[in-house]
């Protein structure tokens, strides 16, 4: 039920002594007017004592008990008497004397004690209390305090296996201690060995037994101990065997003594058993780099525990190291090739793992490079030609594709290309793709290469000529619009028994067979030295009996829409009458019956399938053509 107090400083002055009435001329009357504990009035019953120090004795020179609540009004008179007439160096209170101030209080019954004195400020020396007249009386002012309990604890929470850890005992809000009894209790089954060492030197006596899971430490002097707040008392150093958590403990039996009117703490500890780290297994990243790589990126998977990464570079003219925890940059240095090597090490409280390493080779970089060429000289269109490629830096195994007018030539992965399908004015090139490792700019393109070849006459087209004729006429006229690059040209009819033709350069005649009925068709290409051009699209002439010439050139016959992809309107003389009609296909085969024709002139076509067709329409004993489309 014991506590401390705080240091409480009472300061007397000196003019305020004067002789107590009715008591000894080494006495004083100390006035009370205010008193507390932790801002809290005292009450009634509540005393005072007043003690001197005689040597190492403490001795009563005064007291008094409180009636009621004390005030400025109504202070509490104590009479204080000097140090005793038997100490010849002390008359009366002097420069340097003190007086200690207790309390009892009544409820709850606790003594609150003033430990450090409290100086009187008396100006001179020595001085009898009868040498002062004045009436006044002493006054003060006694504040206490509620002291903390002092506390013993320890103050490590973490330690590593396999090496001396000190845990240390300490104390807080110390002030006195006279002897301590300890009892301490730790797990055995993390323990390699254990012992105490660093004893705090203000100890001059102690005695240790240890009793495996239990060690019991003691300390006994009558001599107040100078040890500071939170000074180590005793360091405990023990080497545990394997990680995990264990806890050190007070036993039941810890006390302390000597520390009057406080009482003690004993507070418990869990530590965290660590250890070293585990190697990392491997460093991941490029085992291969070229020469001029500005950086690489290489990674190593966390190690348990650790909580740092030791990163290096060996040797340091290779490049330097950038270190992210459990990551690392290496920028390179591009004047340097050859092997370097990288270490990392894995890093807790405890120490350092052994390094793990990874060799690395720096290769120079080489430029790549492929140019191609072909021989066109008096080559025409459809020949063969020959395309090398000369490439430089490709590797074992390197990747050739030939594109022509920027399309991909499939199936060729070779430093040639053979093709008869090239044009005048085509644009060939190679991409190379090369399998040495440090290739600059890979992959490359080659240099664009033009195919100067004689070309071939293009397709002409024949844009004039019957489309229809009456089997009465005996020739036509066709002509062409002609071909660029065309020295002559041939013309074909087709079938060949339809008439004869006769050629004229972009013109050509017709002799027909005037018992030929049906569809003929026309073709014209170009030729030159390198040979024959493609053939025109077909012009189609229809050959069927004609009667009148001049009613045929009367009585016109016309349609609308052309194309068309429903219903054909048919437009008539109107001199004409029971008109009928029949379709034909292209070859001139009838593919509809004779229908007579709708007063409307109207015809659906939406049977038809697309393509194109005749239109026959007969009116006695005479016919009229047409051509139209179906869509």
């Amino acid at each position: 039920d014991s506590r401390f107090s705080e240091e409480i400083s009472v300061i007397i002055p000196t003019q305020t002594f004067v002789p107590a009435q009715q008591s000894s001329n080494n006495s004083m009357i100390i006035s009370v007017f205010k008193a507390d504990i932790d801002n809290i009035n005292l009450e009634g019953y509540d005393e005072i004592g007043l003690f001197c120090k005689d040597g190492d004795n403490e001795i009563c020179c005064g007291a008094a008990s409180f009636k009621s609540t004390i005030t400025t009004e109504n202070p509490l008179t104590i009479t204080a008497w000097a140090d005793e007439e038997t100490t010849p160096e002390k008359d009366g209170y002097t420069e340097g004397d003190s007086i200690m101030y207790k309390l009892w209080k009544k409820n709850p019954d606790k003594i609150y004690n003033t430990i450090l004195r409290t100086f009187i400020n008396a100006s001179g020396s020595p001085y009898n209390l009868d040498h002062f007249s004045t009436n006044a009386t002493t006054e003060v002012e006694l504040n206490f305090t509620t002291p903390p309990p002092v506390i013993f604890l320890f103050n490590q929470e973490l330690a590593c296996a396999n090496q001396n850890n000190e845990i240390h005992i300490t104390t807080q809000n110390f002030t006195k201690l006279n002897n301590f009894f300890l009892e301490i209790v730790i797990d055995t089954s993390y323990l390699t060995y254990n012992h105490f060492s660093n004893v705090n030197e203000s100890l001059s006596s102690y005695s240790l037994i240890n009793n495996l899971d239990t060690l019991l430490i003691t300390w006994e002097d009558n001599e107040d101990v100078s040890i500071n707040n939170n000074d180590t008392l005793i360091s405990l150093n023990y080497n545990f065997n394997k990680k995990g958590n264990t806890e050190i403990i007070w036993g039941e039996n810890s006390t302390t003594s000597g520390m009057e009117y406080q009482e003690s703490q004993f507070i418990n500890n869990t530590i965290t058993i660590d250890s070293i780290p585990q190697q990392a297994e491997n460093i991941f990243g490029d085992q291969d780099v070229c020469n001029g790589t500005p950086f690489s990126l290489y990674s190593i998977t966390e190690s348990e525990n650790a909580t740092n990464y030791i990163w290096n570079l060996s040797p340091t003219e290779a490049g330097n190291i950038e270190e992210n925890y459990n990551e690392a940059v290496l920028n390179w240095n591009n004047d340097y090739a050859g092997e370097s090597i990288i270490y990392v090490k894995s890093q807790n409280q405890c120490g350092t793992s052994d390094s793990t390493t990874k060799t690395i080779s720096i290769t120079n970089s080489v430029i790549i490079a492929a140019s191609i060429s072909g021989n066109f000289n008096d080559k025409c269109e459809g020949e063969e030609i020959t395309i090398n490629a000369l490439i430089t830096n490709g590797g074992n195994d390197p990747l050739i594709s030939w594109y022509i007018n920027n399309n991909y030539q499939y199936g060729n992965n070779s430093t040639v290309l053979n093709s008869s399908d090239l044009k005048n004015n085509d644009e060939i090139y190679c991409i190379l793709e090369s399998s040495s490792e440090c290739a600059i700019n890979n992959p490359t393109s080659s240099n664009i290469l033009l195919a100067q070849l004689n070309p071939l006459p293009e397709r002409p087209e024949i844009v004039a000529g019957a489309d229809t004729i009456c089997n009465t006429t005996p020739h036509s006229t066709y002509i062409t619009t002609g071909s660029n690059y065309s020295d002559t040209y041939n013309w074909s009819i087709s079938p060949q028994n339809a008439g004869e033709i006769t050629e004229n350069g972009q013109s050509a005649y017709i002799y027909w067979d005037l018992d030929y009925l049906g569809t003929a068709y026309i073709f014209v290409n170009g030729e030159n030295e390198c040979g024959e051009g493609n053939y025109s699209p077909a012009y189609i002439t229809y050959r069927d009996y004609c009667t009148d010439t001049e009613t045929l050139s009367e009585n016109r016959l016309s349609i609308s829409p052309n194309p068309v992809k429903y219903y054909l309107q048919i437009s008539i003389s109107e001199n004409i009458f029971d008109a009928e009609y029949e379709i034909l296909n292209i070859n001139g085969i009838n593919i509809s019956e004779k229908t007579s024709l709708p007063q409307n002139g109207k015809i659906n076509t939406q049977k038809l399938s697309s393509g194109i067709y005749f239109l026959r329409v007969t009116l006695q004993n005479k016919s009229f053509y047409t051509r139209f489309i179906k869509l």
